[in-house]
């Protein structure tokens, strides 16, 4: 990764994978800001496709999750009967 005053470079093996338009916080190392997604062609492939467009992103082609559906409330997790004990203990068996 290079951070430069208003880029961000991902490199893998010496090859720019994508630059960014950043902003970063006076007087910090901590971005503020991060638009303008550009993804340059390379040698690397990838053991999966991508799972959206950058279009999907909207204007500010920046987010660090995407929202789904409401999801299904979770079941109890506690069983709904006891189990039956395995081996039963007996007192004063010899075995």
């Amino acid at each position: 990764m290079w951070l430069q005053e208003r880029s961000l470079t991902i490199e893998y093996a010496r090859e720019a994978l994508s630059r960014y338009d950043v902003e970063i916080l006076p007087g910090s190392t901590k971005l503020k800001g991060v638009s303008r997604p550009e993804l340059f062609e390379n040698s690397n492939v990838l053991p999966q496709l991508r799972l959206f467009g950058l279009e999907a992103l909207g204007d500010g082609r920046w987010l660090k999750s995407l929202k789904l559906d409401e999801y299904a409330p979770r079941g109890s997790r506690r069983p709904t009967m006891l189990q039956a004990a395995l081996f039963p203990f007996l007192a004063g068996t010899g075995g």
